[in-house]
């Protein structure tokens, strides 16, 4: 498997180096974690027999605590580190990060020592409690990386983000393997494997930027210097950290609803099927994301940033859209032969997680936008309006005891949120609304074919191994009708 998938990323590599540098940096990032890509794919059937959904709904609760207070740790201060023009700066607002990092990862420590208890039972799960002790460790690993991640995107050194997320997707699973087969050891042998793999990305990713960080540091480190910087980029605690915050409780909003009114199968349910659909978002616009970043806030001072964003959203818009509405026609038998029998019930949660899902795989990279254009209080603003619809349609949905109907509002909300949010971001860049939305447009059309080809396979063929088979052959027809037009030439490659 090894041999294969690297002689796949080699090839991918490749073809898209003849792209410019733009895509060569997109290839970096790709064929660095296409490997461990198909760990995961492989590993999601491995896991979801030896664990039960609610032992994995308790892993998603845990993540979740992790992600939403990590979201604030550096105070918003590791997205300026690409933002100064002397790399010197940039090391003194990565060294201020991690001062903020500690002190909130010391104070977690503190808050649940003290009132652990409470927030377990709160969320439904009594059990949660005694794991919480690991979340400054979790809270302080995704800091750093993080940190350093910005950092190796200003200075190139993608192929350190890579073997970063290389190193932390074998570990969790190996982990996460061990405690759980032949026989579970430990009750929460995906959460320990959660945390060693975290751990273990932010000290790879810290070895390969060592050398850098150190010749910046011989520079010279000024306390002055970074009072000065903090107060310049203060935007970002003030205003970017409150609406990351919101932000990523938006997107974890339905673990801690689920987790609240119904019970941890639910949140189980819920936790594998984001992430079974989060593999094509980590492998593909989060990569896009990485290197996206850099390079419009580089474009946007040559006056091409409106070209070079219009030119990423159309890629992504023909990569995500087809594929995406495909698999919801064909998710029951996704769900029967990946996961098995007892996961059946999560089969209609998926399907209305695909909607949200789908938005997020095209607007994702345009986030940065924000940073770059400086719209921090717009994002804000943004943000708090969209959690509190969400909020209000999920505890209407949770008091109805409608779990399915939960999702789905919360799906349907948060696609026209990013949607519209992002195309109104897109515009401030210079975008045309117009030609944003007759490309959205073009794809839906384009999709329609393809969609009615995977529900009449659904209709011919009754084993659910050859609906996949098929299903895979139309999406491979549609692959090599479009693949020109999610790889060709950039329309900004210098």
């Amino acid at each position: 498997m090894t041999s294969n998938s690297s002689r796949l990323s080699d090839r991918l590599r490749g073809l898209l180096n003849s792209r410019g540098p733009f895509f060569r940096d997109v290839a970096t990032l790709l064929s660095g974690t296409l490997a461990s890509r198909i760990v995961v794919v492989l590993a999601i059937p491995f896991l979801a027999r030896i664990y039960t959904p609610a032992e994995f709904g308790l892993l998603a609760l845990f993540t979740t605590i992790a992600s939403l207070l990590s979201s604030v740790a550096c105070g918003r201060y590791e997205m300026a580190i690409v933002l100064p023009d002397e790399d010197r700066d940039s090391l003194h607002l990565l060294i201020a990060s991690m001062v903020i990092a500690t002190m909130v990862s010391a104070l977690t420590c503190l808050l649940f020592w003290i009132t652990g208890d409470v927030v377990a039972n709160a969320l439904g799960s009594p059990e949660l409690a005694i794991w919480l002790w690991l979340t400054p460790v979790m809270i302080f690993s995704i800091s750093l990386f993080n940190a350093l991640r910005s950092w190796a995107s200003r200075t190139g050194e993608f192929g350190g983000i890579s073997r970063a997320i290389v190193g932390n997707t074998m570990v969790t699973v190996a982990t996460q393997s061990a405690a759980g087969y032949p026989q579970q050891w430990v009750s929460g042998g995906l959460i320990i494997g959660r945390v060693v793999g975290q751990v273990l990305q932010g000290l790879l990713l810290l070895k390969s930027c060592w050398a850098g960080l150190r010749e910046t540091g011989g520079l010279g480190l000024s306390f002055s210097r970074a009072r000065k910087l903090l107060y310049r980029y203060r935007s970002f605690p003030l205003f970017d950290a409150g609406a990351n915050f919101l932000n990523a409780s938006s997107r974890e909003l339905p673990v801690l609803m689920l987790g609240l009114f119904f019970s941890p199968v639910i949140v189980g349910f819920y936790s594998v099927g984001r992430r079974m659909l989060g593999i094509p978002v980590q492998l593909i616009s989060n990569a896009t994301a990485q290197v996206f970043f850099p390079k419009a806030a580089e474009e946007l001072g040559k006056g091409n940033l409106d070209r070079l964003a219009l030119d990423v959203f159309k890629r992504l818009a023909v990569a995500g859209v087809t594929p995406m509405l495909l698999s919801i026609v064909i998710m029951p038998e996704i769900i029967a032969v990946f996961l098995g029998e007892k996961w059946i019930g999560a089969t209609v949660y998926v399907q209305w997680l695909t909607i949200s899902v789908l938005a997020i795989f095209i607007t994702a990279p345009f986030a940065q936008l924000f940073s770059v254009l400086e719209k921090q209080r717009e994002r804000l603003v943004y943000v708090t309006i969209m959690i509190a619809v969400q909020v209000a349609v999920m505890s209407a949905c949770g008091s109805l005891n409608e779990s399915v109907l939960a999702v789905a509002g919360f799906s349907i909300v948060s696609s026209v949120g990013m949607l519209s949010s992002y195309l109104w971001l897109l515009t401030k860049a210079g975008v045309k609304l117009a030609d944003m939305v007759r490309a959205l447009a073009r794809e839906m059309l384009y999709a329609l074919p393809f969609i009615g080809g995977a529900w009449l396979v659904t209709r011919i063929f009754e084993n659910d191994f050859l609906v996949l088979a098929a299903s895979i052959a139309v999406l491979a027809i549609f692959g090599a009708l479009r693949a020109k037009d999610v790889l060709g030439r950039a329309a900004v490659t210098a």
